[in-house]
């Protein structure tokens, strides 16, 4: 008997299905991509409880005849490709033709296409992948695609979908990339039957960007620049550094390659290494988050490999380190040159008073080799790189140590022989879900009852060290208090424990519906840019009532304005209501990760309204926070569970100098 079966085309769209559809946002792209391939210039998608129960999307494109609209269910039937060679000059944003038949497998599925020759449209209805009904029907121009239940037919992915913020969430993002690519288009979108936003068509991706962005966009520092090589072009927008971010809403860092975006760790390390001298000057933006920027590039299709990943989000480049480097001198110098234009004269550029990029290397400048010339004038963008001669092309395939580092996403190391089983996964997937619950609350009661002996003998040590001993506190960096205890010394992290000390006052707070709040003097209007306006007045509205509990009073204003009356008097430092936007841009992050809301909105709280490391505190500053961090339910870990209190003993100090063994 055959151990080897072909499988049959339920099985193989199916398991097609799992690499193409990852979630509503797939399907989302797939189609939305169809109607931008078939000429459409109105796309209208619609969802319903983040798309895991309705998905539609209607277009004014060229359509399908009915011919066509069978042969698009076949696996691999596509319109975009036709030879071999077609694959590496791909202009379309589809060519795969696994999409629909690979969509219409996992779902309740429903096509209504028609050419501007027929004079009725073809319907087609689908269940789990099997043409249920055809029709003829009457429609306009175009093509609708309504997608129902996804996964419905493979519960174990649909157990896995996020709750309908987030699902919701990446749709939102997606639709805005291609409502930046293509302003063109117009863009409609709808969410549980409320219209979210309508982008008109317009002659410029400006006018779109202000149509999405708001007037934050307008009113930002962005610096338009502009660079080209022979194979290659780079446009788009980089936040000017030396302009403080505070207050700034907007979080947009945008890579699209031959007008598709794409997630890819070379040009992140390009921009970020181009970055970095600035940020470091400046010293404006924290956190981990590199600048806002959006940047455009075009090179020639022979140069990549869009078909890497099924979802075409992914692509390769063909000369990595040339690219790298041609990234990273274009971002460089046009943000070096902004300064030069802001001051007047011309300064001393670092990193090519003594270098040159050479065919995608650094040389020195008495090295006699073939050069690319610099880049100059990064607003006008009036520059010319001489191109690298196709002789030496060939050398340039090899990728620096650093690059490839990134590059690279090294496998399992998990040998065959102890790979999990079955049971084994569903017990991690049980274990990380308890765990998850578990960090939010970094809940102590839950260790083993030895750990919580000593934890509270630690805490005895060192309140009886600033209590009776009268031992005196030091602080390090203003930012570590160091306090000596019987067998050696503890170290705490003062802004981690000021954050767990008022993210419990908050929770009680809110818990017992007792706010502690101070009322503004001003009330304080913020316009919320458009493109969070519609989530974020929808996350205040449904929680309106633990906001006040935790201090605020937030009122709805005209358009996309809110009013605030009141504030929670632990947030000493207000900043002129710059403080509640970022407040609201955490809470944007934490919501994702967190269900409860109570959970999320005193932990962003108290991030913001915590004693900040490089602070300088006082002798009595210090004993007062240990002396309330040691009132906490939990105080050894920071709200999002990491740890604010560190243990070194003398014997550990003798270990390390070699004093015992």
């Amino acid at each position: 008997m055959n151990k080897i079966k072909v499988l049959s085309d339920e099985i193989a769209n199916r398991i097609a299905a799992g690499e193409v559809i990852e979630r509503p946002a797939s399907i989302v792209k797939e189609c939305v991509e169809n109607s931008i391939d078939a000429g459409a210039n109105e796309i209208i998608v619609k969802i319903n409880n983040g798309g895991r129960d309705f998905i539609q999307i209607i277009d004014n494109g060229h359509g399908m005849s009915e011919e066509d609209a069978f042969l698009a269910f076949e696996r691999h039937a596509t319109s975009k490709i036709s030879t071999a060679d077609d694959i590496v000059h791909i202009s379309t944003m589809g060519f795969r033709g696994e999409a629909l038949p690979s969509i219409s497998s996992i779902s309740i599925f429903q096509i209504i296409t028609k050419t501007a020759d027929d004079e009725m449209a073809t319907e087609l209805n689908f269940k789990g992948g099997k043409l249920d009904t055809v029709m003829k029907t009457s429609a306009n121009n175009g093509t609708t695609i309504t997608v129902k239940n996804i996964f419905y037919n493979v519960p174990a992915r649909r157990k896995f979908l996020k709750t309908e913020p987030v699902e919701y969430k990446h749709i939102l993002n997606y639709l805005h990339y291609q409502s930046v690519l293509f302003p063109n288009i117009r863009f409609v979108f709808f969410s549980n039957g409320k219209e979210k936003f309508n982008y008109p068509a317009t002659n410029t991706i400006e006018e779109r960007m202000l149509d999405i962005f708001g007037t934050v966009f307008k009113n930002q520092n962005f610096i338009y620049f502009k660079k080209e090589a022979q194979l290659i072009k780079i446009s788009g927008y980089l936040e000017d550094v030396s302009f403080s971010n505070k207050g700034n809403m907007l979080d947009t860092h945008y890579i699209f390659v031959n007008r598709r975006y794409i997630n890819d760790k070379i040009i992140y390390s390009a921009i970020k290494n181009a970055y970095d001298p600035f940020i470091k000057k400046y010293k404006t933006f924290e956190g981990g988050k590199l600048p806002n920027y959006i940047l455009f590039i075009d090179i020639n299709p022979e140069e990549i490999d869009v078909n890497v990943h099924p979802a075409k989000t992914e692509i390769r480049f063909r000369n990595n380190t040339a690219v790298y480097n041609f990234v990273r001198e274009s971002v460089y110098e046009s943000l070096f040159d902004a300064r030069n234009e802001e001051f007047g004269f011309n300064m001393i550029n670092p990193e090519r008073d003594n270098r040159r990029m050479e065919n995608g290397k650094w040389r020195m400048e008495n090295e006699p080799v073939a050069t690319i010339s610099g880049c100059h004038n990064s607003r006008s963008g009036g520059v010319t790189l001489r191109p690298i001669p196709n002789s030496v092309a060939a050398e340039f395939t090899s990728v620096p140590p650093s690059v490839a580092e990134l590059a690279s996403v090294p496998s399992s190391s998990m040998p065959a022989d102890n790979k999990p089983t079955g049971n084994d996964l569903q017990n991690l997937y049980a274990a990380l879900e308890i765990k998850n619950q578990k960090s939010n609350y970094a809940d102590l009661t839950l260790l083993p009852t030895e750990k919580i002996s000593h934890h509270n003998a630690l805490s005895n040590h060192i309140l009886s060290t600033i209590r009776e001993d009268y031992i005196p506190l030091w602080q390090l960096h203003n930012t570590y208090i160091f306090i000596q205890i019987p067998d050696g010394f503890v170290a705490i992290d003062q802004h981690a424990a000021h954050e767990r000390i008022l993210f419990e006052k908050l929770l009680k707070n809110i818990d017992n519906n007792k706010p502690n709040s101070q009322k503004l003097v001003f009330p304080l209007v913020i316009d919320l840019p458009n493109y969070l306006s519609e989530n974020t007045k929808t996350i205040i509205d449904e929680n309106n009532e633990i906001l006040y509990n935790l201090g605020f009073t937030v009122k709805s204003f005209s358009g996309n304005s809110i009013v605030i009356d009141e504030i929670p008097s632990e947030l000493g430092f207000w900043d002129g209501g710059n403080v509640f936007i970022d407040i609201l841009k955490q809470l944007q992050e934490e919501i994702t990760n967190i269900k409860d809301f109570r959970i999320a909105s005193a932990m962003s709280v108290a991030c913001k309204a915590s004693v900040k490391a490089g602070k300088k505190l006082t002798k009595r500053e210090m004993h007062e926070l240990i002396e309330e961090l040691f009132k906490c339910d939990f105080p050894f870990q920071c709200p999002h569970g990491r740890p604010l209190i560190i243990k070194l003993t003398l014997n550990d100090l003798e270990k390390m100098f070699k004093r015992i063994e």
